[in-house]
């Protein structure tokens, strides 16, 4: 006689969430490096703490960004925010490149509570 199926067992919530996390998690540090967008991280302070990779095409040195305030590198233009979704807005900023210019670039950012960080907001920036 063959065996029937293995049973299936129940997998606890607390675990698919940590699951769901940790892809989560992964799929995001995949996706913070492939694309020509500059994704800048800041604390409730408005201090950087993440770039990703494409930050290098606006002439920023991640490494020496992370910790710095984000006025150091951009001021908002005098316009006011339009919303373009529930948890983003989309504003011009004028961004300092690394060789000291400045240049107008559009921002969308995001703002949202995550650990540890806290309150954080992500802007989303397209050097175009």
């Amino acid at each position: 006689m063959r065996p029937g199926p293995r049973p299936v067992h129940a997998v606890g919530v607390n675990a698919l969430d940590q699951l769901a996390s940790w892809i989560g998690e992964m799929l995001a540090r995949h996706m913070l490096d492939v694309g020509d967008a500059v994704v800048v991280v800041l604390n409730a302070d408005r201090r950087i703490v993440l770039l990703n990779q494409a930050a290098t095409r606006l002439g920023w040195d991640r490494e020496c960004a992370v910790g710095r305030s984000w006025a150091d590198f951009a001021r908002p233009h005098d316009s006011v925010p339009v919303r373009v979704a529930a948890d983003a807005h989309r504003r011009p900023y004028d961004v300092r490149l690394g060789d000291g210019s400045w240049v107008r670039l559009d921002c969308v950012s995001y703002t949202g509570n995550v650990e540890p960080y806290g309150t954080v907001s992500v802007l989303v920036i397209d050097p175009g």
